[in-house]
């Protein structure tokens, strides 16, 4: 039967849906405001969104410095999205997936069944690396793009992920798990981003494989490989940097993997400190969020870390200037 010629998304009930026009007959425009009282320029600032007219409101104000803008190293980067929540459904009906138990308790699925796509099913894998070629077509041949970020191994986010708990890890073994297979979609993946971004040093996260004894073997090796075949290209990136991350010299599991392979090593801040009253970047304790932050950015760089992610709230945020332009300062004098 053939679909109707329209598809859109929609955003809050998050599901595709067909229409027959567009705009759809039924439509109804509503127009909304923007309203503020003059501190609406930060991510806890006081602006809205309303459909009632503003009436006499204060303006907002900001100070644009070129010579001293939101601190950023590197040149511009590129994130590589294909994880199953970001997958079409066409793709979806074509691919291999398994239902497991999401672990992390900051997400909105926080213990609940949600589907997710074996990593190295073929069809997924093929669609993966026409992606990337594609993308590459775009935007390969940029000098600016210095870095671009990718996963092999990711459930939810582009975060390393294979969650194990309750019937998840015999769903796995189900679909087929074996090191070979694993590290084989790892290989596939690296070898179609360092081919599509040849200018581009390409940005892997890592993480434990619980599906295997030694939890390392997966990502040690297909760190191996890349570093063999594309030398000074690949940075290993954990992405669970926070003030109570292990030193250099406890350094254990993944950490272990930052070690191996420095100065080509990077980090992604586990959560943001700004307006997080949970305290995650410091184990649930509660302390100054600037000093929580400038803990973590000096974890990172004990470990020689060559690029930092920081979250956008933290970035917008008055109060963590001085803590990442004291970053930028040093990073960019190493």
């Amino acid at each position: 039967m053939k679909e109707p010629p329209v598809r859109i998304f929609v955003m809050g009930a998050n599901r595709w849906r067909f229409e027959k026009e567009w705009p759809p007959k039924r439509v109804k425009y509503t127009p909304w405001y923007l309203h503020g009282n003059g501190k609406a320029n930060t991510a806890s600032g006081d602006g809205s969104l309303s459909p009632k007219a503003p009436s006499a409101e204060p303006a907002d104000k900001y100070v644009y410095d070129p010579a001293n803008p939101v601190p950023t190293l590197g040149g511009t980067t590129l994130r590589v999205m294909s994880a199953a929540p970001s997958l079409p459904n066409w793709l979806l009906k074509k691919i291999h997936t398994l239902e497991i138990t999401d672990e992390n308790e900051y997400h909105k699925t926080a213990r609940q069944k949600i589907r997710a796509h074996v990593f190295w099913d073929p069809e997924f894998l093929k669609a993966k690396k026409n992606l990337y070629a594609e993308m590459g077509r775009q935007f390969g041949s940029d000098t600016n793009l210095k870095v671009v970020g990718i996963a092999f191994a990711n459930t939810h986010s582009e975060d390393w992920s294979v969650p194990v708990k309750g019937a998840s890890r015999a769903a796995w073994l189900t679909a087929g798990y074996t090191p070979e297979r694993f590290i084989d979609a790892g290989k596939q993946t690296l070898d179609a981003a360092m081919t599509a971004f040849p200018n581009s040093a390409i940005l892997l996260a890592v993480g434990n494989n619980p599906l295997d004894t030694d939890t390392l073997n997966v990502p040690r090796t297909v760190i191996r490989y890349a570093n063999e075949r594309y030398p000074g290209r690949l940075i290993v990136q954990l992405n669970r940097l926070a003030a109570k991350s292990p030193l250099p010299a406890e350094a254990n599991g993944p950490w272990k993997l930052l070690m191996e392979n420095r100065p080509f090593v990077a980090g992604q801040m586990l959560w943001n400190v700004s307006g997080d009253s949970s305290y995650r970047m410091n184990k649930k304790m509660p302390g100054n969020p600037r000093q929580i932050l400038s803990e973590a950015i000096e974890k990172g760089f004990a470990y020689g870390m060559c690029y930092i992610e920081v979250y956008v709230r933290d970035i917008l945020d008055p109060g963590m200037r001085p803590v990442l332009a004291e970053a930028s300062a040093k990073m960019h004098s190493s």
